[in-house]
């Protein structure tokens, strides 16, 4: 091997010998077939991260810890009776629930109705509502522990609280100093102020009505043929209620098709 040989091996040698060292520096090495993602935030079952209701996406809240809102509240009762819930739970009116967008399902809250001062703890266990800006909305035992049946919305404050969840999984007539809820009839009335096939068409009528000052305006798809129809409803109404001057009124808004339907 001649001398300019022996350099140039050398050489070679030297800037592998660099090279290897560089190269922990630039990468970090990982068993094959790992991502080199972040690993997914852990997801507790039938729970979310975000959803989409009438063609807008909600985001769920990563926790509940020091939620503290207010707005307005509304509820929901013999209509939705029997159905599902977000949570898989089979909605039972009577019991302490609640529906919010963006809470965790089984957080638990205070909610004090700002006009009597009256609090109900209540657990959330399905979404909603998608009405306007509305900000929660409760079953019809929590309605009544806030005594917000008749005006149907009112403005609260709302809580996280630090509470187990099965402690509000009772009645308000189980609940201390408690009366009965009165019984809500099979058959409830409502009036049907418009139907849709386009989500976006029902949400602009329901939003009409509520700065028309009607109140319980609610969004309730069904299936016509085959295909999803978005109703615009009023209700349910009270017994009192005077239908006939609802109509009245809503026909002078140039919606005389509105018509009374019972549930």
């Amino acid at each position: 091997m001649t001398a300019d040989s022996t350099r140039r091996n050398a050489v070679l040698a030297g800037l592998l010998v660099s090279l290897m060292m560089l190269v922990p520096a630039c990468t970090s090495w990982r068993p094959a077939g790992t991502s080199t993602a972040a690993p997914p935030d852990y997801l507790p079952p039938g729970y979310k991260r975000s959803y989409v209701v009438f063609g807008k996406r909600y985001y769920v809240m990563n926790n509940g810890d020091g939620y503290h809102a207010t707005g307005t509240a509304s509820w929901y009762g013999p209509n939705f009776n029997g159905r599902p819930t977000a949570s898989g739970e089979i909605y039972d009116m009577h019991q302490l629930t609640a529906a919010h967008k963006s809470l965790p399902l089984h957080t638990v809250v205070e909610v004090t109705n700002l006009e009597n001062q009256r609090s109900v703890t209540v657990r959330i266990n399905d979404r909603g509502p998608f009405i306007g800006d509305r900000l929660i909305d409760m079953s019809y035992g929590a309605a009544m522990a806030l005594d917000m049946i008749g005006p149907g919305t009112v403005p609260v404050q709302v809580t996280a609280v630090d509470r187990p969840a099965d402690d509000v999984a009772v009645t308000p007539a189980t609940l201390p100093g408690a009366s009965p809820a009165p019984a809500v009839p099979a058959a409830s009335s409502f009036i049907q102020v418009g139907a849709f096939a386009d989500p976006a068409n029902a949400r602009e009528l329901a939003g009409q009505l509520e700065l028309s000052g009607f109140d319980s305006v609610i969004i309730q798809e069904m299936l016509l043929n085959e295909r999803p129809l978005q109703r615009v409803m009023i209700g349910p109404l009270s017994v009192s209620a005077d239908h006939q001057l609802l109509l009245d009124k809503l026909a002078a808004m140039g919606l005389a098709t509105a018509r009374l339907v019972s549930h």
